[in-house]
């Protein structure tokens, strides 16, 4: 696996095709079935995508998005199923219709994945978090637990970033940013090659590495 660039064309022609053309279709759709404004949410690019980490392997490239909700319809607020397949069917219509050229979605156990395969190749894949906030105001993230030929709809608890974030921010030296980057790649590599479902997630990875170069380098 390699790193790309910060600016790098195909990374940005992917984060425009999610943020300009996808997104708002899915929008419009929302609004036209359900009403305005009973669907409220809003985007955020996370994990390595966001701080530049963004590795290229067999797979391409992950763009790892969370769309965090502010307001759901009553009905749809208990069923988890309901809601990520309302989700998986817009925006397979969405890349129809747009003509994008993505693969339909995936049910994956925490997120849908749309992939862009070029050449029989994974050129890079859109990985979408839903999630919502629970009775006292902390989010949520809706997860499929898949047991052998049955699936399991609900929500669990986001892994807490407040301590990830504290800990990012102490890698601030060359030396600490390199050493983050070759053991965050190792740990990407390891899992390159397992089925999805069974890998950890990448922001899992990335804290592990973070936690480690502040050992390691006592920051």
């Amino acid at each position: 696996m390699e790193y790309i660039k910060r600016k790098d064309p195909t990374k940005i022609a992917a984060r425009e095709d999610f943020e300009r053309k996808l997104l708002p279709l899915v929008r419009e759709y929302l609004r036209r079935d359900f009403g305005k404004k009973k669907w409220v949410f809003n985007e955020f690019l996370v994990g390595s995508t966001k701080r530049n980490l963004v590795l290229i392997g067999n797979e391409g490239f992950d763009m790892d998005y969370q769309l965090r909700f502010e307001r759901i319809p009553e009905n749809h607020l208990t069923d988890a199923k309901a809601t990520k397949l309302l989700f998986k069917d817009y925006f397979d219509r969405a890349n129809k219709e747009l003509d994008l050229g993505l693969t339909y979605c995936e049910d994956s156990t925490h997120v849908l994945t749309m992939k862009k395969i070029e050449s029989g190749k994974v050129k890079y894949s859109y990985d979408i978090a839903l999630l919502r906030l629970d009775s006292v105001g902390q989010y949520i993230i809706l997860k499929n637990e898949k047991h052998d030929k049955s699936d399991d709809y609900h929500y669990v608890q986001l892994q807490q970033c407040d301590n990830f974030t504290k800990q990012y921010k102490k890698v601030r030296t060359p030396q600490a940013w390199n050493l983050l980057r070759e053991i965050y790649k190792g740990k990407k590599e390891e899992y390159q090659n397992i089925c999805k479902d069974e890998r950890p997630a990448s922001f899992s990875l990335l804290g592990e590495a973070v936690n480690e170069v502040v050992q390691e380098l006592e920051l």
